[in-house]
């Protein structure tokens, strides 16, 4: 994806998978514990991640649904 964002996602060192984070605007990403915090500053959307269990299958940010893929 010419110009993409993509949110790689390992675990012990393990590629799990991926989300492609279509931009513009552009995702500010943070980890805080079991949680992936994504934030679009141009729209103010935040979309909390739970990954205490496994990767959500999906979600959904700047109006797109995003696959958990590999």
């Amino acid at each position: 994806m010419h110009g993409g964002q993509r949110l790689i996602v390992f675990h012990h060192g393990k590629y799990l998978g991926q989300y492609s984070l279509s931009p513009p605007p552009y995702v500010h990403v943070r980890v805080v514990g079991t949680q992936v915090v994504l934030h679009v500053s141009a729209s103010r959307e935040t979309v909390r991640l739970n990954f205490s269990n496994e990767p959500p299958r999906e979600l959904y940010i700047n109006g797109e649904t995003e696959g958990f893929g590999h």
